[in-house]
């Protein structure tokens, strides 16, 4: 078995689904090399009568994990890797739908190397989705990456937008592992042993994890075209936290920095802002370029040419190399973010994720004006009742 993809669940049955469906359809890759374990964390909404007769073209495995005080995300997702017989892991919450190059993307990068934390993206989308959207495939026509549409983008697009595509070259990177989408193999999650169950209230349970297999050496990588879209998405937490989960995503930084002081190299008081993100990462970095130098990656350059100039000023000190692809076809995002020892800052860029953050800074400008206006309101019902 080559890969075991993770869905916790809990109450979700009708995504669910629509996940279970999208996975049909991987190019490439028959019922034994890959199979899906199903976490169920206890629903009482009949999920498994609701998705054991669709048809299936992998071997699934359902467990039903009774709810007790023990019960959480972390949890949920550890039995679910206890039971896997992958190579690999992917874990992904049971409201994603992924395409069909979902596998040979993730197979793209551990085939070169097993020591990957692997990154994916996501589309965040409000709007029901329908079951045949996803068999015929009109799901992915609806919803494409919009460099415009900041309402489905989520935070991290931004992010390497700022910093870069190459995750090596982001501070913190696995202050960017999320959960919802990310690959990694079996043998590192039996050495760290998975999820910290102690992180029972919501946020940072994925973050810590990132962080425990950070510091095994692994490396952290973002694969840009392993996108999926996430249903049903809600209040946008990855813009705003909402003021309910702040109490205990608070508390569970805390845990975090008494776990790992070493993590940030800052106090308390100052690695509690960044964690919240109200410091942002750029305030930390100290990289002052001399020069900024840009190379292209098209159909009319020499993939080995551009390697050897890539090389030439990354060896160099004081360089600020931005790498735009307009091919994305070739393992150049690979490539670059398996560089060692560059004395150089190497910027990964594909270009069909470019956006504007001039625009998007002013779209989370609004919307952090929104939630206040949200909470705003609660404050006021509550006073008045």
């Amino acid at each position: 078995m080559r890969f075991s993809i993770v869905i916790p669940t809990y109450n979700s049955r009708r995504s669910l689904r629509n996940t279970l469906e999208s996975l049909n359809y991987q190019s490439g890759y028959k019922s034994g090399d890959y199979e899906v374990v199903v976490a169920d964390d206890g629903s009482t909404d009949d999920t498994y009568d609701f998705i054991k007769s669709t048809p299936r073209n992998y071997q699934m495995r359902y467990l039903y994990l009774e709810r007790t005080a023990q019960s959480c995300r972390s949890r949920t997702r550890n039995e679910g890797r206890k039971a896997a017989l992958g190579e690999i892991v992917a874990y992904m919450d049971s409201d994603m739908i992924v395409k069909n190059n979902f596998l040979s993307e993730v197979d793209r990068y551990f085939r070169h190397d097993d020591r990957f934390v692997l990154l994916g993206t996501r589309l965040m989308i409000d709007d029901p989705v329908c079951f045949d959207e996803i068999k015929t495939g009109k799901v992915f026509e609806r919803y494409q990456f919009n460099p415009k549409n900041f309402d489905i983008l989520e935070y991290r697009h931004y992010l390497f937008e700022k910093y870069s595509y190459n995750a090596t070259k982001i501070l913190f990177p696995w202050m960017q592992v999320y959960s919802c989408n990310i690959i990694v193999a079996k043998k590192w999650l039996d050495q760290t042993g998975g999820f910290d169950e102690n992180l029972k209230k919501w946020g940072m349970e994925d973050v810590e994890f990132g962080y425990s297999l950070y510091k095994l050496g692994l490396r952290i990588a973002v694969n840009a075209r392993l996108e999926a879209i996430h249903q049903n998405h809600g209040a946008r937490n990855d813009l705003i936290i909402e003021e309910s989960k702040k109490v205990g995503y608070d508390e569970n930084i805390d845990y975090f920095l008494k776990k790992h002081p070493e993590a940030l190299g800052f106090r308390p008081s100052i690695g509690r802002k960044c964690l919240r993100g109200d410091i942002p990462l750029h305030k930390f970095d100290l990289f002052f370029p001399k020069k900024t130098v840009c190379l292209r990656c098209n159909h009319e350059k020499n993939i080995d040419e551009l390697k050897n100039e890539i090389t030439h000023y990354m060896n160099r000190e004081g360089f600020d190399i931005i790498v735009e692809d307009y091919r994305e076809d070739v393992d150049l995002d690979l490539w670059i973010q398996n560089l060692e020892n560059t004395k150089s800052v190497v910027r990964y860029y594909p270009q069909s994720k470019r956006i504007s953050m001039k625009e998007f800074e002013e779209f989370l400008a609004e919307e952090r004006q929104r939630q206040l206006d949200r909470d705003a309101t609660r404050h006021s019902l509550a006073a008045a009742s």
